[in-house]
């Protein structure tokens, strides 16, 4: 079958996020606002812009960050906005915090607000529904502000070193940066030479390590950042609001992404026991998780998963565990009316009613019901998906993953890689890919909607993508590996 999806509009929304937190600007003293602006590029061509203001005014401090990419998947141009802002007092700390993300169709916004016992109340709306959490951050986890306030008190000296922990909005998460100062060099820049500090940039996400490096003034004003990540090459440089919002360059970012196989499988391969052995192209010591499907072990530069239906293990869910993956979330609207009806008429006419059962006759009316194969989308939500009858891979995992959950079958989504006999004149090559898995009789089991069915190409990298920012596992191995073997094993492990 012919791939039509990717996991990429996943890939370029966390791009975003990381972006954001690697920029950081001075910070403004009371009365004081600043606005500064950046070009976004990627292999060289304009693919965006980044725009930061700040203002301190009567004690609060309040930063906003607005980011806009364009991206062509296969020729078509998939548009990826995002905003936030934090607000925060000069004695007491966090205030709030919100965003907003638009990719192409799909719309989230989400407002946090702190309470008295220091816990934040989270309101997320995604496709008109809204769903309210509580988040707990840690006193030591510096907010955008006070993270500037700190870098103000740090030497710029070469060698220094330091390392804090900083609160990234879009993640909604607390990540460690590490920080070494190294050398002074005359660079151009849109206001004339300048002689800037070379910074380079550490910060660890889950098991995953992102590096970056950045020029800045004797002030830590950015006016280059430099990093990749999940294999996309991606520059900021400041300059003129003019250029930053001037038109962007046409960059296909997707094809290569693709991974070769040594072979191409045979049709009766698919479903036969296969071991792959990957190798690293640059040095990491991320590794893919074990799942009851495929079992990973670590090799020097590199690792092997065997894929089949039972060649892994993970540890049994615990009820609270269970509880969770059939709860609905923001992007897995189980609980709304349209897809309890919609689930309901998919299995109207099954005579069999087995968690499995039940999740294969899901898996054909998702791939039915999502008849506009469109790589256009970004991220939407189960409920945008339904209701548009449109999108990729996400989309069809995510509708899937909500339908099972109406019907009290735990469901999560998985983000990785697929094996495909074809693509664009390509034979035997993997593609980003995200697809469903069901918790049946102590197992999770896969559901493809979008490929038809899983199969021994189907190799996982992260787990709980239900969200465009949760595949932080994948980063340091999307882009990043090539398959050196495969092997086809008599009998499962």
């Amino acid at each position: 079958m012919e791939p039509f999806h990717f996991l990429n509009a996943r890939r370029a929304l966390f791009l975003l996020a990381m972006l954001l937190l690697m920029a950081p600007v001075v910070a403004a003293q009371e009365g004081e606002a600043s606005e500064r602006w950046y070009v976004v590029r990627s292999e060289g061509k304009k693919i965006g812009y980044l725009k930061q203001t700040q203002a301190v005014r009567a004690g609060v401090a309040e930063l906003s960050d607005t980011m806009s990419i364009e991206l062509t998947r296969s020729g078509q141009t998939m548009r990826l906005h995002q905003e936030t802002q934090t607000r925060e007092s000069l004695r007491d700390g966090p205030i709030s915090f919100r965003s907003r993300v638009q990719a192409s169709g799909m719309q989230a916004e989400l407002n946090a607000t702190r309470g008295a016992n220091g816990e934040f109340v989270v309101n997320e709306q995604v496709a008109g529904v809204k769903h309210q959490r509580t988040l707990k951050v840690g006193n030591d986890v510096l907010f955008p502000y006070a993270l500037l306030r700190k870098i103000d008190t740090m030497t710029l000296k070469p060698g220094a070193k330091f390392t804090l922990r900083a609160f990234d909005v879009s993640t909604e998460s607390a990540l460690d940066v590490e920080t070494e100062i190294l050398s002074k060099s005359v660079r151009k820049t849109f206001r004339g030479d300048k002689e800037l500090i070379q910074v380079r940039q550490i910060m660890k996400v889950s098991q995953s390590i992102v590096e970056s490096m950045s020029w800045v003034d004797s002030d830590f004003e950015p006016y280059e950042v430099s990093t990749e990540i999940a294999g996309i090459k991606l520059e900021m440089q400041a300059a003129s609001a003019a250029r930053a919002l001037s038109d962007n360059d046409v960059l296909e970012i997707f094809e290569p992404q693709l991974v070769q196989s040594p072979r191409p499988l045979k049709p009766s391969e698919y479903n036969a026991a296969v071991r792959w052995t990957f190798s690293y192209v640059r040095p990491t010591k991320a590794l893919p998780a074990n799942t009851d499907e495929q079992g990973v072990i670590a090799k020097a530069n590199g690792f092997t998963t065997t894929v089949c239906a039972r060649c892994g293990s993970e540890a049994k869910l615990s009820s609270a565990q269970v509880d969770r993956y059939t709860q609905a979330s923001a992007w897995v609207q189980s609980d709304t009316p349209e897809l309890r009806n919609a689930a309901s008429k998919a299995l109207a006419k099954a005579t069999k009613r087995g968690p499995a059962d039940i999740m294969r006759a899901l898996q054909a009316f998702v791939a039915n019901h999502l008849k506009d194969k469109t790589l256009t989308v970004g991220f939407a939500s189960a409920l945008e998906a339904y209701k548009t009858q449109s999108g990729d891979c996400t989309e069809h995992a995510l509708l899937l993953a909500a339908l099972g959950r109406t019907q009290n079958v735990p469901t999560r989504v998985v983000a990785g890689l697929a094996y495909v006999d074809r693509y664009e004149g390509k034979r035997g090559v993997f593609v980003p890919h995200a697809w469903t898995q069901a918790y049946i009789d102590g197992h999770w089991q896969s559901f493809d909607a979008a490929l038809g069915a899983f199969s021994s190409g189907h190799v996982v990298l992260s787990l709980d993508g239900d969200n465009p920012t949760s595949f932080s596992d994948a980063i340091s191995l999307l882009g990043n590996v090539r398959v050196d073997k495969v092997d086809v094993l008599e009998r499962t492990p």
